[in-house]
């Protein structure tokens, strides 16, 4: 899922199931603590999200879009967080 924000930034979000956490809150600060320099958070209500500025998206090419996502995959695998 791709969407602009308003601060004029592009978020791609890739959706996990995050049901299987018993502390959930605690999970996901330990998560965006640990990926907080390359702009990804993890999202309570889907999964992982990577945010980019509006200026810097425009210039990314489909080949930079497709290795966002598959970054925010691998973080995704890297965590034991399932698909």
């Amino acid at each position: 899922m791709i969407e602009v924000s308003n601060q004029k930034e592009i978020c791609i979000t890739i959706i996990n199931k995050l049901d299987n956490f018993a502390d959930f809150p605690k999970r996901r600060l330990q998560i965006d603590k640990k990926y907080k320099n390359q702009n990804i958070t993890l999202t309570g209500w889907g999964g992982f999200r990577n945010s980019i500025n509006q200026k810097v998206w425009n210039k990314l090419t489909t080949r930079d879009v497709e290795e966002e996502i598959h970054r925010l995959f691998k973080v995704s695998d890297d965590e034991g967080i399932k698909k």
